[in-house]
């Protein structure tokens, strides 16, 4: 009878009940008979033993999953586009061969924000675990069953990042497609914590603003770090969830009464009235809501932060450090918090470590995405660790943007950017302006070099002038000694070319800003302005002694050794970084102020030397600039050979053995060393995405969102000319002039004369 039925079949049919009994089979084996691993690359795949599950890549992905996107961390999957060799698993039971899923194909879509999956080799059985219920094969919930894919197909449980940290930036409720994106996140596993100031439930909460309308998982539940961090709790269906670890923070009992004293005060001498509203109690105090009804006079109030301000003056005269400003409600009333959000980040990573255990969630900074506003809490997005990506946002508005980006809705500009423009702001303008310490800087730092006396102002403009001139006097210093004009590097004549440089700039190619020319008709500049050049001349002697001492011999090694300078009319280099959150291109553009080759035991390796003259410590930034500067080496002169290493200058030149940074500064040089096997993962030519790229676009983001620090920079990047020189001159000459007129001469009395 069987075979009756067999010949009443179509071949058509019957294939179909193949393919059918096969599925069954391979359903009815034990879960340890389902389970396959597969070595991504290899040649074609090698004939599985009788009972094993085969699992084939298809050919033709996207050249993104077979080295045509780069990745700082390691190349994706050099061989995807072969077939697979397959490792499988035993099998009790007979499994046919399963095709490739739908999922896999939409991998094409992906393109550079696919990070490949840790391996559990060497025993990180911790870390398996991790990427197994990242990437969707450990268990999920019984409704996350469908195929989880972004708005190209893409299965987002191989994307970047794990973990997304969102500051509270909302003035009202999130919008429905931040909702969302939200859930998105949480169904994909990757792990979201929402950092807000606002209590956890009630009138202005959390859940009114966004977590009502996110939903609750048991396996990936949203953190919710509430109260500026005072309260840790899971994002769940309590009334009054249970704090994830214990809470910490609340006001202490007598500072408590002390600011309850300095506003009453503060409102009676303002003669009004003032109130304080205790959250979420008394007995634990996160926050106090103050509204202070205050007129200053007939016509009106004074404002929030006009409050705040004078409010906060009282408070440190109290001897509190806690600092009042307006409340975000925007109703004209002021809040104090019982901490910063900064100081809970430590409090955050325990609690991931807590609820997500064995993912070592801390030790993975480079796959955290921050979106905060860093104008308005700079200490807080700068306080998480290194190789972490920033995303700037201002509001609600740019946190559907972001997270859009990142879900492939949307698609973000590209940012082109200068160097030397993110230099000044990583190691100047925010330590000083927003008290910040740059990448690798600790809190305690606090700047050097130059006078320390007069005006800071003045100070700051002639440490700029100070590097500038040192920069052109020791780019033409090497330019001579390549050119075989020895004599002029000779220590009498640099010191003599530096002081004509001083005085005349713009005759010797140095470029001076408007804002510089300005300065100088300022009298405190001329005051300072021989102490500097006593500074900068001590810099150059230091140097010479250092580099030139054995003056024929470094004379030698100079023209033997010389690769560039940033004078050199090629000697520009564009860096491009590709985020590995939202896709978006950066572009540096950077030229190496001298370039430098020594040939070792192994092959090649070069040194880039970078001048700072007025920083004197080691921390100074100099790890963050360091990794940059090695980057910029490795785009500019290395190339990949076929044996797949970098080599200098072409595919077939000297092997490069490492990539140097050397930073000269007035007492010493310090110098950072690179393995170029390092940048391996970097293809030549293409973005650079990864650790190293997600620290530069995070500097970036914060410089493109600071308008003040835009302003400046415009000031900074108009020329003077002669001309304005002249009349900067002139300027100060008749300050001088006029100073000297206001100082009234001692008035001579006649000495009394002897009685008669």
């Amino acid at each position: 009878m069987h075979g009756d039925i067999v010949k009443r079949k179509t071949a058509k049919q019957l294939t179909s009940i193949f393919c059918c009994l096969a599925v069954m089979s391979g359903a009815s084996a034990p879960s340890f008979a389902q389970v396959l691993r597969g070595e991504l690359g290899g040649t074609s795949a090698p004939a599985g033993p009788v009972g094993a599950a085969l699992f084939a890549v298809p050919t033709g992905l996207n050249p993104a999953l077979n080295g045509g996107v780069p990745s700082i961390q390691g190349l994706l999957a050099p061989t995807l586009s072969a077939p697979s060799t397959l490792i499988p698993a035993q099998a009790a039971v007979p499994a046919a061969a399963v095709p490739a899923p739908a999922a896999i194909t939409a991998l094409s879509g992906l393109s550079a924000r696919v990070l490949p999956a840790a391996s559990a080799e060497g025993g990180d059985a911790a870390k398996a675990a991790s990427n197994e219920a990242f990437d969707g094969v450990a268990p999920r919930e019984a409704d996350d069953a469908e195929p989880l894919t972004a708005a190209d197909g893409s299965p987002l449980g191989q994307l970047y990042p794990r973990v997304v940290f969102i500051q509270d930036v909302f003035s009202g409720p999130a919008s429905e497609n931040s909702v969302k994106y939200v859930n998105t996140l949480v169904k994909a596993g990757v792990h979201v914590v929402f950092l807000t100031w606002r209590p956890l439930k009630g009138a202005g909460s959390a859940e009114e603003i966004l977590l009502s309308r996110v939903k609750q998982s048991r396996n990936n539940p949203v953190i919710v770090v509430s109260y500026n961090g005072g309260k840790i709790t899971l994002h769940g269906r309590a009334a009054n969830p249970t704090s994830l670890i214990e809470n910490v923070g609340a006001f202490p009992a007598d500072a408590l009464a002390k600011i309850k004293g300095v506003v009453e005060s503060f409102s009676q001498e303002a003669g009004g009235s003032a109130s304080l509203e205790a959250s979420p109690t008394d007995k634990e105090a996160f926050s106090l809501r103050i509204r202070v009804d205050a007129p200053v006079d007939a016509g009106g109030r004074v404002s929030p932060s006009a409050q705040a301000a004078a409010l906060n003056e009282k408070l440190q005269n109290a001897g509190l450090s806690y600092k009042a400003e307006a409340h975000p409600s925007g109703d004209g009333s002021l809040i104090l918090h019982s901490m910063p959000l900064r100081f809970s980040l430590a409090r955050v990573m325990q609690a991931l470590d807590t609820q997500f255990a064995g993912e070592n969630i801390p030790g993975n900074p480079d796959k955290f995405l921050i979106l905060a506003d860093s104008e308005k809490s700079p200490r807080f997005s700068t306080s998480f660790p290194p190789k972490s990506e920033l995303q700037v946002v201002k509001d609600g508005g740019a946190i559907e943007i972001v997270l859009g980006d990142v879900l492939g809705d949307r698609k973000l500009k590209p940012v082109s950017i200068k160097f030397a423009k993110l230099r000044q702001f990583v190691e100047y303008w925010e330590p000083r302006h927003v008290a910040v310490p740059s990448p690798g800087r600790s809190e305690g730092w606090s700047g050097g070099g130059g006078s320390q006396g007069g005006d800071r102002q003045t100070r700051r403009m002639l440490s700029g002038y100070v590097g500038t001139i040192i920069s052109s006097l020791m780019a033409q210093a090497y330019d001579d000694v390549f050119q075989g004009q020895d004599h002029l590097a000779r220590l009498t004549a640099l010191q003599a070319k530096l002081g004509e440089m001083w005085y005349n700039p713009l005759k010797y190619g140095v470029w001076i800003s408007q804002e510089m020319a300005r300065g100088m008709a300022d009298p405190a500049f001329k005051s300072m302005s021989k102490g500097f050049l006593r500074y900068a001349n001590q810099f150059l002697v230091d140097f010479y002694l250092r580099e030139f001492g054995d003056f024929s011999r470094a004379m030698a090694v100079i023209r033997d050794t010389y690769v560039g300078l940033s004078t050199d009319g090629k000697s520009l280099i564009t860096i491009m970084l590709r985020s590995a959150a939202t896709g978006q291109l950066f572009k540096i553009y950077i030229r190496i102020p001298r370039t430098m080759k020594h040939y070792d035991a192994v092959g090649l390796s070069l040194t880039a030397h970078v001048y700072r003259t007025g920083k004197e410590s080691p921390n100074d930034g100099e790890e963050f600039l360091a990794r940059t500067y090695a980057l910029a080496l490795l785009y500019g002169h290395g190339r990949k050979g076929a044996d797949g290493k970098w080599h200098y200058g072409s595919p077939t030149g000297p092997l490069l053995s490492s990539l140097n940074v050397q930073f000269e500064s007035r007492g010493t040089a310090r110098i950072k060393t690179f393995s170029a096997e390092e940048f391996l993962s970097i293809e030549e030519g293409k973005e650079v995405n990864g650790p190293l790229a997600q620290d530069l676009i995070s500097a970036i983001l914060r410089q493109e969102a600071s308008a003040e620090f835009q302003e400046f920079y415009k000031l900074q990047e108009e020329t003077a000319t002669q001309e304005d020189l002249k009349k900067a001159k002139l300027a100060a000459a008749a300050a001088s002039k006029a100073a000297k007129k206001r100082v009234k001469k001692p008035v001579k009395t006649k000495r009394a004369g002897r009685g008669k």
